[in-house]
């Protein structure tokens, strides 16, 4: 084996390789340069992320700046539907045709491929001066971007190596349905290939587990050697291909998360290992210190003081405390607001009232490879039981613990002339008639009784149902200022909605965005479910009724079950034989002409997943109960509990309108 890797050329001068030197103007060395498709290389994350920065040619280019633009004018679309849209027109006005063919009927071209909102906000949280400018490349992932010929032309080679079980038109079959994306396609292709008869028969007798998406043991274009033999760790190599982005996808995808693995794991143990030789020594010098809590031994960096300097606690105790006030019962007894502090667990400190400082608080939790999540959290609650206490009208970030002073909200009637004015717009009047006139006194007088009416209706409603009044009047205000909320710390910049507590974009509709993100998201994992794409075309389709061989408007035919090319073949694709009960052939694999999986529970079963993984990446509660088949539901109370269903069996009729809504036209047109 080392005959073998000994003839083969390496870009870093390892034993048994070939040093590869190069040089850049203007930069440093790239050691990738020079290499030729097919070698193997160090997995260096520096140089592939390097070489992978390569410019797109002009044509690629010009389709993603075309990308880029629709997506900024539909935000609300998916990107697959602008994709296939410009991939299918010619050069000449494509933006302008496809944005036409939206404007026109945009429901024949989205067909429910909807965008879903995310709460991943690291494009907000910009600075001022990039604000200014257009994030291309921030905007819509590379996964969903024009991809190169090179890129398209690698990625199925090594997907043909990779997966050899598996046809080469099902391989290609994904490709289409994933955009050629390998970080995409390979998990859905070793699903395919588990099903695959030549996946029964390799593994008959080694009962080997499917693979996992980070196992990297028998990949064609990884390997692992150790730089001394015989002696660990092991080092990553990688293959390398004729594109430089498929070279730095490998490395992200499947080196780098072993290697952070396996850094992670000599982090811990050098930790262990440099503790265990600190508490020897200290032993030895006789020169622990005793926790006056938990009355264990530690050394001095495991140690923290109270405010007098008077009793020492260990760091377990400190991080115990704080998670026992923010996720238990001790808040009130362990936490000062006012100081923001711990108070000292040492049981002779009641009497002394000696606290242990945040700063101390902070560096225990970090030193005890508790992440910064904790001490954010400890922060956050200090800072809202500071506000409730206070008692002051504030303005809260949904997504952080930033909240502003409100004004108080006025509770005061338009004057009579300003309701003469809209009362007469709205009866028709261009203008308030000439005092006097008959016309004049036609308008007044119901005006007069109105107002004293509304006048004491108002001051018996605000009286009989002020929390109501108060909720409305709230409403009626902020739909004057405007709904959108700009957090101004340095750690969030979101710009949130003051209703319905959700990340803003433009345009805005209160719930409508959550509602609609949840109803796109199930309508999107539907025909996700049920859709196939054409290799040949990237046309998407969906069957309906009739058999499982499907022949696109290209020619291209295909099955419907392990997507494979059967244009040769045609029905001898599929079983031939008689059978005289329903179920599967025992006399041979082969897909069936007819018999598919239960369609309908697919669907359902699909629906209720996107649902609970919407939830779950929105951070909303889950519904309780949920049966992935439908049955004995017991959903939860909100305003989502039904979008499933209705999704399913259709949408239903909504009511045109409520208490809430008539309470806020009614304040809307009578407050000044």
């Amino acid at each position: 084996m080392s005959t073998v890797f000994s003839s083969l050329p390496f870009a870093r001068a390892l034993p048994g390789t070939r040093k590869v030197s190069v040089t850049s103007e203007g930069g440093p060395p790239d050691p990738l340069k020079n290499v030729l498709p097919g070698s193997w290389v160090l997995a260096d994350e520096d140089a592939l992320k390097r070489a992978a920065n390569e410019p797109e040619d002009a044509e690629l280019r010009e389709l993603n700046d075309c990308l880029e633009l629709l997506s900024e004018v539909f935000p609300d679309i998916q990107v697959e539907v602008l994709r296939e849209m410009l991939f299918n027109l010619s050069r000449e006005s494509r933006v302008e045709v496809v944005t036409d063919h939206l404007l026109k009927d945009k429901g024949k071209w989205v067909k429910g491929r909807y965008r879903l909102t995310s709460k991943d906000h690291k494009s907000d949280r910009k600075t001022a001066a990039n604000k200014s400018r257009r994030h291309t490349n921030q905007e819509i992932p590379k996964e969903q971007r024009f991809r190169s010929a090179t890129y398209r032309a690698a990625v199925k080679d090594v997907l043909y190596k990779e997966f050899k079980g598996l046809s080469h038109a099902a391989i290609k079959a994904v490709l289409a349905e994933h955009n050629y994306s390998y970080t995409e396609s390979r998990p859905a292709l070793q699903q395919l290939s588990s099903k695959s008869w030549r996946y029964y028969f390799s593994n008959l007798w080694t009962k080997q587990p499917p693979a996992g998406m980070s196992d990297t043991s028998s990949h064609p274009l990884i390997t692992y050697r150790t730089p001394v033999p015989g002696l660990p760790p092991p080092v990553p190599y990688l293959r390398q291909t004729p594109s430089s982005e498929l070279n730095n996808e490998l490395y992200q995808v499947l080196v780098a998360p072993r290697i952070a693995t396996a850094l992670a794991g000599y982090r811990a143990t050098d930790a262990i290992l440099a503790t265990e030789l600190s508490k020897e020594e200290a032993t030895q010098a006789e020169a622990l210190f005793d926790c006056e809590c938990c009355y264990n031994s530690f050394i001095f960096e495991q140690v923290t003081s109270c405010d007098s300097g008077e009793h020492l606690i260990c760091q377990t105790c400190v991080c115990a405390t704080m998670k026992e006030a923010l996720f238990g019962q001790g808040w009130t007894k362990t936490v000062d607001v006012g100081r923001s502090a711990l108070r000292c667990m040492a049981p002779c400190s009641d009497e002394a009232g000696c606290l242990i400082l945040s700063e101390n608080v902070k560096q225990a939790l970090l030193a005890s490879n508790e992440d910064e999540k904790l001490w954010s959290t400890f922060e956050g609650r200090i800072t809202d039981r500071t506000l409730d206490t206070s008692g002051l009208l504030v303005q809260r970030c949904p997504f952080c613990s930033y909240a502003e002073f409100k004004e108080p909200l006025p509770f005061q009637l338009k004057d009579l002339f300003t309701m003469t004015l809209s009362f007469a717009k709205h009866c028709g009047f261009t203008r308030v008639p000439r005092f006097g006139s008959t016309s004049f006194w036609l308008l007044i007088q119901p005006l007069v009784v109105m107002y004293a009416v509304l006048w004491i209706t108002l001051q018996v409603l605000q009286s009989l149902f002020p929390s109501n009044i108060a909720a409305s009047l709230e409403r009626v205000v902020l739909r004057r200022r405007g709904f959108r909320f700009d957090c101004q710390s340095d750690k969030c910049s979101i710009k949130s909605c003051s209703v319905c507590l959700v990340k803003w974009t433009d345009p805005h509709i209160c719930y409508e965005t959550t509602t609609n993100s949840l109803r796109h998201a199930i309508e999107a994992a539907t025909t996700a479910v049920v859709k196939r794409t054409c290799p040949r075309c990237n046309t998407s389709f969906v069957k309906s009724t009739g058999c499982n061989k499907l022949v696109c408007p290209c020619g291209y035919a295909m099955c419907y079950i392990c997507r494979a090319a059967i244009g040769s073949e045609g029905y001898a694709h599929f079983c031939q034989h008689f059978r005289e009960q329903a179920g599967r052939c025992r006399e041979c694999n082969r897909c069936d002409l007819y018999a598919v999986e239960d369609e309908e529970a697919i669907v359902r079963q699909a629906a209720h997943q996107a649902e609970a993984d919407w939830r779950q990446k929105e951070g909303m509660p889950a519904v309780t109960g949920v049966d992935v088949h439908g049955k004995k539901r017991s959903r939860a109370m909100d305003r989502l509990g039904n979008i499933t269903e209705e999704v399913l069996r259709g949408s239903g009729q909504t009511p045109l309108w409520t208490w809430e809504g008539a309470l806020d036209a009614l304040l809307e047109t009578v407050l000044a």
